[in-house]
């Protein structure tokens, strides 16, 4: 009985030790790689993807924890295109960003709508290290777009951490386009230039909740701008 038992605790530790894997990359080709699987995958080095087929897609299903591990993701954009993200996640896919380093940072994005990150309906998003710096979104000539310098987000946004900063948007939030949940306990949003409004963030949602973290931006209409008078309660 107890060598039954011993056996079945055995098995569930290595199902449990695979469940939180963990991979090193260092290459764009790793990477790409590595996000198609449930894990922690931790930078070794700094990557630049390409401006082709280096976006970072987390699709459905999937969960994985990126820790920069004190390193730059850049992805090489020359110019915006809709797909231009660092970052995608998918209806269902979730992604957790931390920085176990120092100095960890997403940066190059160049998009319509979430330069760095984007966030569709269903997907989930938490932060809580790292810089989200230096991406951009562009207003394509007859449309509404040019959203979310930083990250678009239409899903479940969480901040517990890190920094959003120096992200430009062609119209609507500099750091942040919500038109989802947005969570934000810890870490700054400052120094972001929207074209428009929300230099910082721009909310079209009224599932907003801030406790009163720093928030400052370049806007045209303030640092903060919340659409169609919905509200954030800001403690």
């Amino acid at each position: 009985m107890k060598k039954t038992t011993l056996a079945i605790l055995a098995t569930l530790l290595f199902a449990a030790q695979g469940l939180w894997a963990q991979t090193i990359v260092e290459t764009e080709a790793d990477l790409l790689n590595a996000v198609q699987n449930s894990q922690t995958v931790k930078l070794g080095k700094n990557i630049t993807t390409a401006s082709q087929g280096g976006r970072l897609d987390i699709n459905n299903g999937v969960t994985v924890t990126l820790d920069l591990n004190g390193h730059t993701l850049k992805r090489q954009m020359t110019a915006a295109d809709d797909g231009g993200q660092v970052i995608y996640i998918a209806d269902g896919g979730k992604l957790t960003i931390t920085d176990s380093g120092t100095g960890g940072k997403i940066t190059g994005g160049w998009a319509r709508q979430g330069g760095g990150i984007y966030v569709e309906a269903g997907g989930e998003l938490t932060i809580s290290g790292g810089t989200i710096t230096g991406n951009r979104s562009d207003k394509r000539e007859g449309t509404d777009y040019g959203y979310g310098g930083g990250i678009e987000n239409h899903g479940t946004l969480t901040i517990t951490g890190g920094v959003i900063t120096g992200n430009t948007a062609g119209q609507f939030g500099g750091g942040i386009h919500n038109e989802g949940t947005l969570n934000i306990t810890g870490g700054s949003i400052t120094d972001n230039t929207a074209g428009t409004y929300g230099g910082a963030i721009y909310s079209n949602s009224y599932r907003d909740k801030d406790d009163g973290r720093r928030l400052a931006g370049k806007p045209t209409a303030g640092g903060l701008y919340i659409h169609n008078g919905r509200k954030v309660v800001i403690k």
